[in-house]
């Protein structure tokens, strides 16, 4: 949670919109609670979940080009995203 949704997804700021599809195809296949489960880590199954939301909410919003803007506004200001004004 504190890392930003380039670091979740391990790519640089100002990435292209394919290295962030791509970094996030290899990293949701990788930590698919499904998959973490079915290797015998059914204790970390939830870490997994809660890991796989976190990279949803990061290629939705730095895939879309208006929501990578809001984004970065928001860090630039380093307002949390959860406090952000609503015409954001």
């Amino acid at each position: 949670d504190q890392q930003n949704l380039w670091e979740v997804l391990g790519v640089v700021r100002g990435a292209e919109v394919e290295a962030i599809g791509a970094a996030y195809v290899a990293l949701r296949r990788r930590f698919e609670p499904q998959r973490v489960a079915a290797l015998g880590l059914a204790e970390l199954v939830g870490e997994a979940d809660r890991l796989c939301t976190r990279l949803d909410e990061a290629r939705s919003m730095l895939g879309d080009p208006a929501g990578r803007l809001r984004y970065e506004a928001l860090l630039d200001r380093k307002i949390p995203p959860g406090q952000a004004e609503p015409s954001l």
